[in-house]
């Protein structure tokens, strides 16, 4: 992740005015966190952007409070990153929401398995071919130069036909990738193997195991980082969870305090203003920050201390949002809402804390958003030294 900055924010007190966060996808590496600050800090009325490759999430800063965001978006997703804004809690059904990121993910787990298994088996047979003549082992059909090459041909039109489309794509918005690299070697040396085998006089080798064991190799490791994100993605969604969606709003009582005769409506806990009354049935999640002001029960508050113990509670104290009432029934009054709440702080908390890095770390990712032009300039020498 970096911090790409157009003006001087010390110079601007007002820089830090309106600030926008971005879900964005299609990221790979380093090469594409660069791409994508250079398209959003281009946009007229960015001041700075800041992408972080492991949540997918782009924060811009801008002065003027009219930006217009779905402009932003369109360019960002015409050049290769599809990007949405992040809705703010209550803007959408968080359940449905989550239940639909979840599933998006599983089916992106399973295609990625998918390729990975069958580049695997390629690979296996490859190896098995290659190791053949070392053993001693005679396999005809294994050893055939015409089967490495068909091997290796399955290997690019099937698993590794997306890193190579993506990668082509990068080349050709002037914002190559780690999938330029890996197109680049792939295709070297399987251009180079059907060379020397239509052309036997040129004297060249043939190389079709290389691009086989690339694209196994590369697949294995996008398959392990996936799970990973997944993992770290799905302990932030368990976070968001603990934030409760319903609230039952009761009529605030007459004079005799009768809460018993009040009306109880169900309500959207993000509509809940300070103040009002709310009764909290044993099981159910307090749906805001309050103070009990009618009945007592135990609280559930390990997902705030880790104390698995319930903590008595009775007229007077405070509940926190997202603790569960383990016992009675109380009528609790508002306190704190949204995003004053605790769990929501706490939510906050780690989303800044996955946006920032340290500035060794910045200075990691500045350096490999040019290993691409590296990498490519010195194949390049590479090639005018030897021919």
């Amino acid at each position: 992740m970096q911090l790409v900055s157009k003006k001087n924010t010390a110079e601007n007190p007002a820089a830090n005015k309106n600030k926008i966060t971005l879900d964005v996808e299609g990221m790979k590496c380093a090469g594409c966190v660069k791409a994508v600050e250079k398209q959003l800090t281009q946009f007229p009325g960015v001041d700075n952007a800041c992408v972080n490759l492991a949540t997918g999430v782009a924060v811009v800063d801008s002065e003027e409070l009219t930006l217009d965001i779905n402009a932003l978006v369109k360019e960002l997703t015409t050049a290769g990153f599809p990007s949405k804004p992040r809705k703010a809690p209550g803007e959408t059904d968080s359940a449905q929401a989550l239940k639909e990121a979840k599933e998006k993910k599983q089916r992106e787990m399973q295609s990625a398995r998918k390729q990975l298994v069958i580049a695997l088996l390629l690979l296996v047979f490859s190896a098995i071919g290659h190791l053949g003549n070392i053993g001693g082992l005679r396999l005809p059909l294994l050893q055939n130069i015409w089967f490495h090459f068909g091997l290796a041909t399955l290997a690019i039109l099937i698993p590794g036909r997306p890193i190579l489309v993506d990668g082509w794509l990068g080349l050709r918005r002037n914002a190559p990738n780690m999938n330029t690299l890996v197109t680049l070697g792939t295709l070297s040396a399987y251009v180079a193997s059907v060379a020397a085998l239509l052309l036997p006089q040129l004297g060249w080798e043939c190389f079709f195991d290389e691009p086989v064991m690339i694209l196994g190799f590369i697949l294995l490791g996008r398959t392990l980082e996936k799970q990973a994100r997944n993992r770290a993605s799905a302990a932030f969604q368990e976070l968001l969870s603990l934030r409760p969606s319903i609230a039952r709003l009761i009529a605030k009582p007459n004079g005799d305090n009768d809460t018993q005769k009040a009306e109880i409506v169900e309500i959207p806990a993000e509509q809940v203003r300070i103040g009002e009354w709310l009764q909290v049935r044993p099981g159910d999640k307090i749906p805001v920050d309050g103070e009990v002001v009618e009945g007592k029960t135990a609280i559930n508050e390990s997902m705030l201390t880790g104390e698995s113990a319930p903590v008595p509670k009775q007229v007077g104290d405070t509940v926190s949002a997202g603790t569960i009432n383990e016992s009675g029934t109380i009528i609790i009054q508002t306190t704190r809402t949204g995003n004053d709440t605790t769990v929501a702080q706490i939510v906050g908390l780690v989303e800044a804390a996955q946006i920032r890095k340290a500035p060794v770390q910045r200075l990691a990712d500045t350096v490999a958003g040019y290993f691409t032009y590296g990498v490519i300039t010195t194949a390049l020498l590479t090639f005018v030294f030897l021919y």
